[in-house]
């Protein structure tokens, strides 16, 4: 999103749904979905039309790739 850090609660989050399956053997596949906009972008930037939204879905990604 739009916020200037991850949100660390949520990256939390996922890291912990990671190692409980890691716990029972069960390899997790991580996958990034770019069908999910949040609602709000969607409107305030016309979806993926606008070189914005791009961006913004650049900066989730790395920051997926940094953490995970």
């Amino acid at each position: 999103g739009e916020e200037k850090t991850p949100n660390e609660e949520g990256l939390q989050f996922y890291e912990d749904v990671i190692d409980e399956c890691l716990k029972y053997n069960i390899e997790p596949m991580i996958t990034i979905c770019h069908d999910e906009l949040p609602l709000y972008l969607a409107n305030k930037y016309d979806g993926w039309s606008n070189r914005i939204m791009i961006d913004l879905y650049e900066k989730l990604c790395n920051a997926l790739f940094e953490r995970f």
